[in-house]
């Protein structure tokens, strides 16, 4: 029975499973497929991307000056919850793609995407608890977009 041996993030592309490297159960596949992007996680390489942390850092504090000590909010509240997702996510953008998404610059969630991935979050979380994975594949339209 294949659908007992499903995760429920695993992708269904023309009738065939797709793993992915956090949700397999397989040690094998695991380790095989984590090995191409072990490196980036290395001591070395952190250290290659410090000078983008670094500046993104700068960005960060600019905006939370900018905004929260000198500007038109001075005094109010900070919510730094939000300000830390979008530090996160623009230092993934510029990592990724040498260029930040804009979160920070922006002071807001651009194009919903920190929405989109909240709600996303949130459905997996509620699917992965209280659902069996036989009602996700057959009540949920997997192309569907979020």
């Amino acid at each position: 029975m294949l659908t007992l041996l499903r995760s429920i993030n695993d992708a269904l592309q023309d009738g065939h499973l797709i793993q992915n490297i956090f949700s397999t159960r397989s040690n094998e596949f695991h380790s095989k497929n984590v090995k191409p992007v072990q490196k980036l996680y290395s001591l070395q390489n952190a250290l290659q991307i410090e000078s983008i942390m670094d500046d993104n850092l700068r960005t960060l504090c600019s905006q939370l000056d900018a905004r929260f000590v000198e500007g038109a909010n001075k005094d109010q509240t900070c919510d730094i919850a939000d300000w830390i997702s979008f530090f996160a996510w623009d230092f993934l953008g510029d990592m990724t793609w040498s260029k930040r998404i804009g979160f920070m610059e922006q002071g807001m969630d651009v194009g919903d995407m920190l929405g989109t991935a909240e709600r996303v979050m949130r459905y997996f979380s509620v699917v992965r608890s209280t659902l069996s994975q036989e009602i996700h594949y057959n009540c949920y339209d997997c192309k569907s977009s979020y």
